[in-house]
């Protein structure tokens, strides 16, 4: 049958039992962000060999690279131990770009990259006692409503705003039309501005502001479709803004602007050196 709720009981009830007779499969998923694809596959390096057990594989999408590694084996006991020492391998080569939820976090292999990337923003920000608010131009809303998608995420979410039009910047984030008359609505300047004053009026700690081109339209040359400044503003420290060129259709644009936004927010609370891709820069408070 089609429908997942009238499979996925079937398979688990008549078709794992006869597999698992003759051969123990085992896989484990780790969720990326910070790096493409092509350097965590060079990173790995013989972990990705295709003549070995078990193998490991990545896959990308949306700005998170994701790391399957499967164990076959005579018994359960042989995959399982198989497996774990391959995690631990790939988690001491990969080390802090691994996304690592709270360890009481209901997650599965099944569940997406971005997600998991919230359950662990939620857990970092709920151990600091810290509030998050958002100011989304160009994704709208998607990256509260990813928030949304996590359960316990209301927790550390404080609100946000969605700001399209330069008179909603202006009146309900505080940037101030000079900026918006001299650099545009997508601009560092006025990113940071979204996130600061958002900030203020929304008494977080952290805020994160995002707007971009995101197309098909709108585009121009200095400022090509796929063009997203994302900034990220904490209580008492310097804006950290940077520029991101997604070359994408527009719904790839806004996915991977809210990854972007997430992993810049994680970057900082984990207090992370390496630099996401992107042109970087800090203004003031």
């Amino acid at each position: 049958p089609g429908p997942p709720a009238e499979m996925k009981p079937m398979v688990d009830r008549f078709v794992l039992p006869r597999i698992e007779a003759d051969r123990a499969v085992r896989t484990r998923v780790l969720h990326t962000v910070g790096l493409g694809e092509s350097n965590v596959a060079e990173i790995l390096g013989e972990l990705m060999r295709r003549d070995r057990m078990p193998m490991v594989g990545t896959t990308a999408s949306g700005g998170i690279v994701t790391v399957r590694i499967r164990s076959e084996a005579d018994s359960a006991e042989s995959a399982e131990a198989a497996m774990e020492a391959d995690t631990r391998c790939v988690r001491d080569l990969l080390g802090p770009i691994i996304i690592s939820p709270p360890e009481d976090a209901p997650t599965g292999d099944h569940e997406r990259g971005v997600h998991a990337l919230v359950r662990e923003i939620t857990g970092l920000l709920s151990h600091r006692g810290e509030l998050l608010s958002v100011c989304e131009s160009c994704t709208a809303g998607l990256l509260a409503g990813t928030f949304a998608d996590v359960p316990g995420s209301s927790a550390v979410l404080n609100g946000g705003f969605i700001t399209y039009s330069n008179t909603l910047k202006e009146r309900v984030a505080g940037v101030e039309s000079g900026l918006l008359a001299q650099y545009g609505a997508v601009s560092s300047p006025v990113a940071a501005a979204m996130a600061q004053g958002s900030l203020q009026r929304t008494d977080a700690d952290h805020c994160i502001a995002i707007t971009g081109v995101a197309g098909p339209g709108g585009g121009s040359d200095d400022k090509p479709i796929g063009t997203v400044w994302i900034a990220r503003a904490t209580t008492g420290e310097p804006t950290d803004v940077r520029r991101f060129n997604f070359k994408h259709d527009r719904q790839t644009v806004r996915q991977r602007s809210v990854v972007a936004a997430l992993a810049m927010l994680r970057q900082h609370l984990l207090g992370l050196d390496a630099a996401l891709l992107g042109e970087s820069e800090r203004v003031g408070n």
